[in-house]
């Protein structure tokens, strides 16, 4: 029946949409997309289970997570064929960097692809040939796209997911088992050096942002308050350190680089203690449900990319890790299906109101790059009314409100 297969195909529009949605549309060209693919392909996803209600059966609900797999694979793929055919300059980059793939830095590139990886991975003891040598086939592009970015988190994530996947082979070999602690430290050392005045900035932003958890320990600066209040401390700090060699590596900052930091930063001890609690409910729950079943193991291990990656950089900026960590989630702890967790008129209430915001920010995102070419092509005078009335709509936006400001100093305001 054709419903089997609806929660599949929403399920793949929303991997693929996150992952690599691009629009010229929006002054956001490589992010807003996907996010706005995020909440069609999530509201798709609730209707489905609202009106389908086909994910109850586990047979049913195993063979929607291999299909998912295999779309999560295949999206990967593509991602890591167009990062490697930038740094062969034969696809065009984005900004500064040259390897990308469809987003606005490699951080989100390599999150992207160690996300995948586990799942990839999780076809390599398939009974049937071809989908053992499909997985290597698709590996090694991913492997190297991850590389060639230049991202050292991503290195080290793929890395761990590797070594996890592989673990038993590495317990069959006693030398390389004994060898394994040498080859970490060689490993971080490595990725440290490859950017030492990188790795020396973040060290800054953390040493800042321990500042800010300790004037609000319990219930932080409030949502945003990282990005209010961190240059602030930051000049605090060059002001009473003048000598300090970080002066150099100062940058202006909108995220620690550490999603755990940003949480406690925020929302003080107490959310960065909701983090740790469901962390370990997670694991717990991984722990009774993995056994032998590769899509779980896979699951597993795209949560612990995650985690690591979170540590160092900022995986959950970017909309396809939200789908990947609700995709793992929903593989580990199994659930009997997303109609008993939501009732049906929630889900597609949920749904509708997902439409409904996305489709008033596109409007309004539209909107500020229709004024912005004008201001940027013509005269920027002739901008300010197309401006004028987007202000309502965008003030909260630092950036449009930046753009603004930009344009009434060229247009003499």
């Amino acid at each position: 029946m054709l419903r089997n297969h609806l929660f599949p195909l929403a399920f793949a529009g929303l991997c693929a949409g996150t992952l690599l949605a691009t629009s010229d549309a929006f002054i956001d060209s490589r992010i807003l997309p996907k996010r706005y693919a995020f909440a069609f392909g999530i509201a798709a996803v609730l209707t489905v289970a609202a009106i389908a209600g086909h994910t109850d059966r586990d047979r049913f609900r195993r063979q929607t997570a291999r299909f998912c797999a295999v779309v999560i694979g295949a999206a990967c793929l593509a991602e890591a064929v167009t990062g490697i055919l930038q740094f062969m300059q034969l696809w065009p980059p984005y900004g500064k960097f040259r390897v990308t793939g469809t987003f606005d830095n490699p951080a989100g590139f390599a999150a992207a692809l160690c996300c995948g990886l586990p799942f990839i991975l999780s076809f390599l003891n398939e009974e049937r040939r071809t989908m053992r040598y499909s997985a290597v086939a698709a590996t090694i592009p991913v492997i190297v796209g991850i590389v060639l970015s230049g991202s050292r988190t991503g290195m080290l994530c793929a890395a761990i997911v590797l070594a996890v996947r592989f673990s038993g082979a590495v317990r069959r070999w006693k030398y390389l088992r004994r060898s394994v602690p040498l080859l970490a430290l060689l490993l971080l050392a490595g990725l440290y050096l490859l950017k030492k005045d990188s790795a020396d900035g973040r060290l800054l932003v953390w040493r800042c942002s321990l500042e800010m958890i300790i004037d609000k320990p319990l219930f932080g600066h409030g949502p945003g308050g990282f990005t209010a209040e961190y240059m602030n401390y930051q000049a605090d700090y060059f002001r009473t350190h003048p000598d300090s060699p970080y002066a150099q590596l100062a940058d202006s900052v909108h995220h620690p680089f550490n999603e755990y930091l940003l949480a406690a930063v925020d929302y003080g001890c107490l959310g960065l203690l909701v983090l740790i609690v469901s962390g370990a409910a997670i694991v717990r729950r991984y722990r009774r449900a993995a056994g032998g079943d590769p899509i779980i193991r896979a699951a597993g291990s795209c949560l612990l990319a995650i985690g690591i990656f979170a540590i160092f950089s900022y995986p959950f900026f970017y909309p396809f890790t939200w789908a990947m960590a609700l995709f793992s989630l929903w593989i580990v702890f199994g659930c009997s299906g997303l109609s008993r967790l939501l009732p049906r008129f929630l889900a597609i209430g949920a749904a509708a109101t997902l439409c409904v915001f996305a489709l008033r920010d596109m409007r309004n995102q539209y909107a500020w790059q229709r004024a912005d070419r004008m201001a940027t092509v013509g005269n920027p005078a002739n901008a300010l009314p197309l401006y004028e009335k987007s202000y309502p709509k965008l003030v909260r936006d630092r950036h449009f409100l930046y753009n603004y400001a930009y344009v009434l100093n060229e247009a003499g305001e």
